[in-house]
């Protein structure tokens, strides 16, 4: 069930949550003593494009029991955004603050961890990183190569086979909510969270990169380029589907003018 005790903001007709990252650490450390296992999406530009142009994908991202902002582009929407995370490429301020104390707690109570991603480097790199800074975090994972219905369902049965206490999909927005289309109830667990990355230090890693962009030398221009262009195809649709509601043109998501809103994502240090 959508946690209903927290203001949220309609962006392009998903719900997301405006909150601090302490609690909404707190909220999702409580799904774990639940009856049902609970469900925290990472919602970013390039799930909303995707849920705009696919129904099912909405309908995934909706039934999350809480949905908070996954990238900067997500976070102008909410009207809340700061100069540090202007110059983070897509990264998410308040993302990256809330896995910083989800880590702490996790280790803390002594939780198991499982990671579904898609690249080997990012799941070895991810391990030596949790391994040094958070050596009582218990890590378990998978690469996901094969996303064809076998592969898939092998993938149910490793995770059920262990019952981890919180699962983390690493993954691509589409291949997060192919899993949650079918796949992701028949997982025994406590709590999914659904997240692009889970730390800052292994983000390149996880981006695909063509061999003639690193033949050249123009990988950081590659990715900087790459999140630009669906980040302004999210302002773009933004803007369109406020100037249907009001009539008249809107500006440019530029400047919030929102109280307040660096509180709200700087949470308690």
């Amino acid at each position: 069930m959508r946690e209903q005790t927290n203001k949220t903001v309609d962006v392009l007709g998903i719900d997301v949550s405006v909150m601090r990252p302490d609690k909404a650490v707190n909220i999702t450390m409580n799904y774990i003593n639940r009856k049902e296992p609970g469900t925290v999406f990472f919602h970013t530009a390039e799930s909303s494009l995707l849920c705009q142009s696919q129904d099912w994908a909405a309908g995934c991202v909706n039934s999350c029991d809480l949905v908070l902002p996954g990238d900067r582009y997500m976070e102008h929407a909410l009207g809340h955004v700061s100069q540090w995370e202007e110059e983070q490429l897509g990264r998410s301020q308040f993302a990256d603050r809330y896995m910083v104390k989800l880590l702490a707690r996790i280790a803390r109570d002594g939780k198991e961890i499982f990671v579904v991603t898609d690249k080997e480097e990012y799941l070895q790199s991810l391990k030596d990183d949790l391994q040094s800074i958070y050596p009582e975090i218990s890590m378990d994972g998978v690469v996901l190569k094969d996303e064809s219905e076998p592969g898939i369902e092998a993938l149910v049965n490793e995770i059920n086979g262990i019952i981890p206490d919180i699962i983390f999909l690493c993954l691509s927005p589409q291949s997060q909510l192919n899993l949650f289309r079918e796949y992701v109830p028949m997982m025994n667990t406590h709590l999914l969270i659904s997240i692009e990355f889970i730390l800052p230090t292994v983000l390149n890693s996880q981006t695909e990169v063509p061999r003639w962009v690193e033949t050249l030398h123009l990988t950081d221009f590659y990715l900087k380029t790459r999140d630009k262009i669906v980040g302004s195809i999210f302002r773009k649709t933004i803007l369109e589907e406020s100037e249907k509601e009001t009539g008249e043109p809107e500006k440019e998501i530029d400047e919030p003018e929102t109280e307040n809103n660096e509180e709200i994502f700087k949470g308690e240090e």
